[in-house]
């Protein structure tokens, strides 16, 4: 928390022609913008429990559409994202340190692909 996951998905979707007001959907579960191109999609899965509440919110086909998603706390998410997602770790440390690793090789999948 604090870490500026959601200041950072700010510029990006800015950059991607996103006009207006941004924030953590952190209680809808997911944030559509418009950006220059199509939307942007931007999840905070923080509450999400596992990946059946996952597939009742359509997360599948939001990654799927071939648009930018951006998403927080991804990590009960992993089976279900594509395999050239890029992982981004940001962490906030003392005195307002923030460590961030890039990941765009991330492990393989734990399970088998969806068909």
């Amino acid at each position: 928390l604090g870490a500026g996951k959601t200041t950072l998905i700010k510029a990006l979707s800015a950059k991607l022609g996103v006009e207006g007001h941004t924030s953590s959907p952190s209680f809808g579960i997911v944030n559509e913008y418009a950006g220059a191109d199509g939307p942007v999609y931007h999840f905070d899965l923080y509450r999400m429990k596992g990946v059946a509440e996952l597939e009742q919110v359509g997360f599948t086909e939001y990654i799927d559409s071939g648009r930018y998603c951006f998403v927080e706390w991804p990590e009960v998410a992993r089976d279900l994202l594509p395999p050239d997602t890029v992982w981004l770790r940001m962490e906030e440390h003392s005195g307002g340190e923030r460590i961030v690793q890039l990941d765009i090789n991330p492990a393989p999948r734990t399970t088998a692909p969806r068909t």
